[in-house]
């Protein structure tokens, strides 16, 4: 019996120690192991991988009953008789993408104390034509017939004419676009935190502040990427 308590003991004695000189071994080997770096991700080098970030599409439908500065000498001398005294609509359909290019050089992201700060690049506004046509007083849709068109233009008008209206006509359409694009500017740049945002949310990330210099839009912010539509439609 007292060899076999001494047995016990001398085991718990011997288990004790090699438990406390492996655990004493797995410490040291921990601390001598180096732990991982933590991968710091570039959050602007992340963001220009997306290329063309595209956050909002807009639809218009414009009814245009007179002629402005927009459609110059010729658009007067044809199309002010024709909106005035026919009573005759010109209908301008298009849809608009709101169109970010984060590969460009204004394209900016500060990562600081304060945050994470981006200056978004000049938006480029997209426009698809969908349809242009007329409509008399009674809002009938005319077709856009040869013959009609001869009718409500006097029959007289030259090659030369006609394109400078097809040129007017798009012309319109940006002026248009430029005024849908400030109208809906509030809610593009708000669009545009959002869907950013939501794609740094895996990383954990989220940006402190925006900066946008979208208030005065030029024409080389405007893309009609389908103009020849007009052009079939009045010839």
């Amino acid at each position: 019996m007292i060899k076999y308590t001494f047995g016990i003991i001398l085991g718990a004695v011997i288990g004790f120690g090699l438990s406390f000189l492996l655990n004493k071994y797995r410490k040291k080997d921990q601390q001598e192991k180096p732990k991982p770096a933590k991968v710091k991700i570039n959050i602007g080098s992340y963001l220009t991988r997306i290329g063309e970030l595209r956050v909002y599409r807009a639809y218009m439908k414009e009814i245009v009953t007179s002629v402005d500065h927009v459609w110059g000498d010729v658009g007067k001398k044809y199309f002010s008789w024709m909106l005035s005294e026919k009573k005759i609509a010109m209908v301008f359909e298009f849809e608009v993408d709101f169109i970010y290019d984060l590969l460009s050089n204004e394209f900016v992201v500060q990562e600081n104390s304060s945050g994470i700060n981006i200056k978004m690049p000049k938006c480029k506004y997209d426009v698809k034509i969908k349809d242009f046509y007329f409509y008399d007083e009674q809002g009938t849709r005319l077709r856009l017939l040869p013959e009609f068109l001869s009718s409500i233009l006097g029959g007289n008008i030259s090659e030369k004419e006609k394109n400078e209206l097809v040129t007017m006509a798009i012309k319109q359409v940006e002026e248009i676009s430029k005024k849908l694009a400030k109208e809906f500017q509030p809610d593009v740049h708000n669009m545009t935190k959002e869907t950013i945002n939501n794609i740094l949310m895996g990383l954990n990330k989220h940006v402190d502040s925006f900066n946008f210099h979208d208030k005065n839009i030029i024409d080389e912010q405007i893309n009609i990427e389908n103009p020849k539509l007009i052009k079939q439609k009045l010839n």
